[in-house]
């Protein structure tokens, strides 16, 4: 975090100390595209009122794409996934709260994280389940195909599911994390229990990229077996 210059701007962003963050990063902090012998996407604010997101994809997908030398089956992965939990933070905002999302990655690798100090998952998911579930477990839940806490809409609850299959391909490790309980997927295997107090919801991936044959073998099959529902499997 000190390296790339973003433990400021988190400490800022999170304790709701500069009022400039609502919606983008100052250029003060002088956080940029990094590339070294790893990849960093600078913090990017995910909010209803900014697309600053959205104004960005291209440009991050350009960058990653040229990184990867175009490997279809890594870039698309990683925009996915970018994608989903850029969203899915984004739609499932119940208050006007801080969101910010970074990633990092290299030629093995790649990770993200997504933390936000809304409402949470449980509170936001629990009331739309039905029977009862333990916190932990409702985080469990959020990671099934079509659980969403707003039925009745246009969202699918595909997204998380999504990554989730991805992190199964892979070989890889998710971790949800909101007030006070935990989920723990390493690769196709969950563990759930409680942890320290978060407010809100944090996520972090990662999807090892030395066995992309596997990945691409998973995602043509979702592709087969889902062919009716619109995922972003790009």
């Amino acid at each position: 975090m000190d390296k790339t210059g973003f433990l400021p701007f988190v400490n800022e962003f999170m304790n709701k100390k500069n009022s400039q963050l609502k919606n983008d990063i100052p250029k003060d902090y002088n956080l940029e595209w990094k590339e070294e012998d790893t990849i960093y996407i600078a913090p990017i604010v995910l909010s209803k009122d900014s697309d600053v997101y959205a104004d960005k994809e291209e440009e991050i997908y350009q960058k990653i794409r040229a990184y990867y030398n175009a490997d279809s089956t890594v870039v698309g992965t990683i925009m996915s996934c970018l994608s989903e939990v850029g969203s899915n933070f984004i739609r499932h905002a119940e208050e006007s709260t801080n969101s910010v999302m970074v990633a990092r990655g290299n030629k093995d690798f790649f990770e993200l994280a997504c933390a936000d100090t809304g409402i949470g998952t449980i509170t936001s998911l629990r009331p739309v389940l039905n029977g009862k579930y333990q916190v932990h477990e409702v985080l469990r839940k959020a990671l099934e195909p079509g659980v969403t806490s707003k039925p009745g809409t246009n969202h699918s609850g595909s997204g998380l599911w999504l990554i989730s299959k991805y992190v199964s391909f892979s070989k890889g490790d998710l971790f949800l994390f909101s007030e006070g309980a935990f989920c723990h997927q390493k690769k196709s295997n969950f563990k759930m229990g409680q942890c320290g107090k978060w407010k809100g919801t944090i996520i972090y991936v990662i999807i090892p990229l030395y066995n992309k044959d596997a990945l691409a073998a998973g995602k043509r099959e979702l592709s087969k077996q889902y062919s009716h529902v619109k995922l972003t499997l790009i």
